[in-house]
């Protein structure tokens, strides 16, 4: 039985502190309430680093799913 990703003890504060950018990054895009002068680029920092954080996740997480090897 293969154990899922996040769980695994290596790098597992390094998976979980992106996953924490990721959402962080995810509730500025969303929850984003400032003035309009500065809202473009609030939502263009915070879009680049959900886009950082999350695709290198998301590879690692379908690659498990999908019968790749994981070498983390």
């Amino acid at each position: 039985m293969q154990v899922i990703w996040i769980c695994r003890p290596i790098r597992k504060r390094k998976q979980l502190a992106l996953i924490k950018l990721c959402l962080c990054a995810i509730g500025i895009i969303i929850g984003v309430n400032i003035a309009p002068k500065h809202k473009k680029a609030v939502t263009a920092a915070a879009a680049g680093v959900f886009a950082v954080t999350y695709v290198p996740l998301m590879a690692k997480f379908f690659k498990i799913i999908f019968g790749g090897k994981n070498k983390a």
